[in-house]
């Protein structure tokens, strides 16, 4: 069995690091700051992940050292450990942190949120993830007649209507050789590939975009769209789809030969009633067109829109899109 390392300033969270690592089928390695720098002076083979607590000191006055910071034990670790992801931990918030302190790891939550099972089960992807992008870079088969990039599509089990376009918007730290790097590919594919609408789509841009309440939406289209979720390299959950397939199979359900506007496939899918068709939030009409988000906070709530009534929500409520491609689909 492989094993996790935890370091941490307090015994308090050795529950928390033992659950993680079982969750990992893992062994859990707890060590002090102390004891984390005397490995480091030895063997570090054999981890998957590490878990660090960045603040490494209970005294405040020594917390601006930046020794006694997470992130610095963090930097050399990423030496000993190049392929191994490395999260960050603390009591603190987030955004009590500075940016570059939070970057120095792969991920940061705090111990509250390491406990959430979302979480947990993107933490799981990050491990297989890493195991799977270190397996790619020593194989052998990267030095056969096949092009790299092609060996790194194959990770990302990409539709063959996608492949172009995904050579076309792969970092160099993914699709190049010499320059690959496996932190960086997680955090593109965390931050950005993942995260943002485009050859990967979600549940809530898909329901706007046909003209559905998001509720009718998961219970009675969802379900239909199973073959068409994105289950390659650091996939977590069942909220991402491929684009291009989501659309095929709905133009498949409705019939559509090209001629009926998104967001009209709801008049036509199977099982949906009049009441399931959304409703613009500024018109009240229904057939809307676009997805917009009330705020640009993390847990902002998104709304169905027509392009048309884009301006404004009511008075100090502004609206923005997510893609520049969901104003062209509405056209």
């Amino acid at each position: 069995m492989n094993k996790l390392l935890w370091v941490d300033d307090e015994n308090a969270r050795t529950d928390l690091a033992r659950s993680i690592a079982e969750s990992l089928t893992l062994e859990c390695v707890y060590l002090s700051l102390q004891e984390a720098r005397s490995i480091l002076r030895g063997s570090m083979s054999g981890f998957d992940a590490i878990f660090i607590d960045h603040y490494l000191t209970r005294n405040v006055d020594e917390r601006d050292a930046g020794s006694n910071k997470g992130a610095s034990l963090c930097s050399e670790f990423r030496v000993c450990c190049p392929d191994v992801p490395i999260f960050g931990i603390s009591a603190a918030r987030e955004d009590q942190l500075s940016l570059n302190e939070r970057s120095e790891y792969d991920f940061f939550a705090t111990a509250t949120e390491y406990r959430n099972s979302i979480l947990i089960d993107m933490v799981k992807s990050a491990v297989a993830g890493f195991r799977q992008l270190k397996q790619l870079v020593k194989s052998d088969s990267v030095h056969g007649d096949e092009d790299f990039i092609d060996i790194v599509l194959r990770q990302f089990e990409v539709p063959s209507n996608d492949s172009s376009l995904m050579k076309k918007i792969l970092p160099s730290c993914l699709s190049v050789r010499e320059k690959f790097n496996i932190h960086m590919a997680f955090q593109w594919v965390l931050k950005k590939f993942l995260k943002k609408d485009g050859i990967l789509i979600g549940s809530k841009t898909i329901a706007a975009m046909i003209g559905l309440k998001e509720e009718p939406f998961m219970e009675k289209i969802k379900p239909k769209l199973h073959d068409c979720h994105y289950r390659g390299l650091f996939a977590f959950g069942d909220d991402t789809f491929w684009r291009s397939k989501v659309f095929a199979v709905l133009a498949n359900l409705t019939g559509n030969d090209g001629s009926m506007p998104l967001s009209h496939y709801c008049t036509k899918l199977d099982g949906v009633e009049e009441e399931d068709c959304a409703t613009c939030i500024k018109c009240g009409e229904k057939y809307t067109e676009l997805l917009a988000y009330e705020d640009r906070s993390p847990t902002a709530k998104a709304y169905p829109v027509h392009y048309k009534c884009s301006i404004e929500v009511e008075e100090g409520q502004s609206l923005f899109f997510d893609s520049e491609y969901l104003v062209k689909e509405s056209n």
